[in-house]
């Protein structure tokens, strides 16, 4: 039987991880681990907190020595599958996740994250590259369909939030520039790159994550030529939410869209007569509609929305 451990410190700790106090929260997290080294929730969350501040391999041997000790903890075995994903341990992390699908059968989440993995290994061993978790879901069918012939032949192209979390990835395409936190001159809204100077953006599963929607969208338009493409993908309130109002149970989820909320973002956020919409569509490739609310989604749930920039006419809307 698993330990968990109810300690207000953990709670303090949670909390000044999410204002940026990383050393902070280990210190705090480390000083009831000292008390409870049997424990599993504890060196979970210290886990959770070194693979998110960058120490991916101490994440993974407080992670290992957990799951000795708690060989069938659900939340154990996927983080230290996630923490394998981001070391690029690709096998290591599917077995994770089947050893996870063997103890919880019926648990949407994990068999999303096995599946994921073995869908992720055969990409890659297809094209040789890393691409990123969501986007991987219907790689091939927007292969053969055309849509990436269509929308990113350019050879300036940007795909913003690629990772994903997930330090292999790679851009959606090979001429794409990988944009995350951390690349140089990017703060989360401005691009350093000149006005009109990309073929095309493309972003997967990101903007639900930002906080200044209108300011990320003008930014996006600014950088694109004309005739360049937008190619903005989300999640689908109704799809992976399943809830009527925020909070998300995503922590990182700060919005919610359906297809008409991303459309009136888009008219509110840019000028009108400098944009068009080219392809909008709910993408449920896969998706298993048995499953609940009470568990993870399987398959895709997102929103796809292509905007081409225009140049504007000379005449502007009558008031």
């Amino acid at each position: 039987m698993a330990v968990y451990v109810a300690d207000p410190r953990l709670e303090t700790a949670l909390t000044c991880f999410q204002q940026g106090r990383g050393e902070e929260a280990l210190a705090l997290a480390g000083s009831v681990f000292d008390e409870h080294p049997d424990s599993a929730n504890v060196p979970l969350l210290i886990g959770q907190m070194m693979a998110r501040l960058g120490q991916p391999l101490a994440a993974l041997e407080v992670l290992l020595k957990a799951s000795e000790k708690h060989p069938a903890e659900r939340a154990l075995l996927l983080e230290l599958g996630m923490v394998y994903q981001i070391l690029g341990r690709i096998h290591d992390a599917a077995e994770c996740y089947r050893q996870c699908t063997s103890l919880f059968p019926k648990d949407g989440y994990v068999r999303e994250l096995h599946s994921q993995m073995l869908l992720e290994q055969w990409l890659f061993a297809m094209t040789g590259r890393r691409i990123g978790r969501e986007a991987s879901k219907s790689f091939s069918a927007k292969v053969h369909s055309g849509f990436f012939k269509t929308y990113l032949s350019g050879n300036h192209i940007l795909d913003i939030g690629y990772r994903g979390g997930f330090g292999e990835a790679e851009p959606i395409v090979p001429q794409a520039i990988g944009i995350d936190l951390g690349y140089p001159g990017y703060d989360g809204v401005h691009l350093p790159f000149p006005d009109n100077s990309q073929d095309a953006i493309y972003t997967s599963h990101c903007l639900e994550h930002m906080d200044q929607l209108h300011a990320v969208m003008r930014e996006w338009l600014r950088v694109l030529r004309i005739g360049g493409y937008a190619v903005i993908v989300v999640p689908h309130q109704y799809l992976y939410e399943r809830k009527a109002v925020l909070p998300s149970d995503h922590p990182g989820h700060k919005h919610f869209f359906t297809p008409a909320k991303l459309l009136a973002l888009v008219e509110d956020a840019l000028p009108a007569n400098h944009y068009r919409v080219r392809h909008l569509a709910d993408n449920d490739l896969f998706y298993d509609y048995s499953l609940t609310p009470d568990t993870h989604p399987v398959g895709c749930y997102e929103i796809e929305l292509v905007l081409e920039k225009m140049q504007a006419p000379s005449w502007t809307l009558k008031e």
